[in-house]
């Protein structure tokens, strides 16, 4: 009897961990991010400076809106895309007919939608397709390190000086020459091919990888 107890309270924890409430909190400082991602049954799964996705019992005290009940509840992954300041309303629109929005505002959209449907968006902003990772994030730590900054290391100051400037510059203005960012463009086929191009003149094995939207290879 005491096994079928435990049993049922075990289910009862993953169906509770699971089917949290998904929120968009607003955020003040760092230090709200802090206590929430310290906050006992809050999971943090996006921040930035202005506002992070959260789920779980989020207090009364934050500013808050509701992204969706019961997240992660059907195999289907959220995704933060970024709107543009121009021409939104059509951007939100084709976003609307092909996904599943739960949440929109002025600045964001999310969506959800599985890996393979996901890599069909064509995103507006450079950046601007985030998934939102259902494990809880990690705030970084502070480190000390006990090296001696008063020490040169002559490998560094060698690899410094065989820079040229005029070279670097020259560069940087071919790449803005391709005119875009967007990585499913023509434009930056071309330019990953120049990338190649150039380690390759080094002398190094270069190899391309082609991934999708969230990461993974296609």
């Amino acid at each position: 009897m005491r096994k079928l107890v435990f049993t049922f309270f075990l289910i009862a924890l993953v169906i509770n961990a699971f089917s949290q409430n998904l929120y968009k909190v607003h955020l003040d400082n760092t230090k709200k991010l802090s206590t929430l991602v310290e906050t006992e049954n809050v999971a943090v799964h996006y921040y930035n400076d202005v506002f992070c996705i959260a789920s779980g019992d989020v207090g009364e005290k934050y500013t808050k809106q509701l992204v969706e009940k019961n997240a992660w509840g059907n195999h289907e992954d959220y995704y933060l895309v970024w709107l543009p300041l121009k021409e939104a309303d059509g951007y939100i629109e084709k976003i609307a007919n092909q996904f599943n929005m739960v949440y929109q505002d002025d600045q964001i959209a999310i969506v959800k939608s599985t890996t393979e449907a996901i890599n069909q968006l064509n995103v507006a902003l450079h950046g601007g397709l985030v998934k939102i990772q259902q494990h809880p994030v990690r705030l970084p730590q502070m480190q000390q390190f006990n090296y001696d900054l008063r020490t040169a290391d002559t490998t560094i100051e060698n690899m410094v000086a065989a820079v040229q400037a005029d070279s670097i510059m020259a560069d940087i203005q071919h790449m803005e020459d391709y005119g875009t960012r967007e990585y499913n463009s023509l434009e930056a086929i071309e330019a990953q091919d120049w990338i190649q191009a150039q380690f390759e003149r080094y002398g190094l094995s270069t190899e391309v990888l082609y991934a999708g939207a969230d990461g993974a290879k296609m």
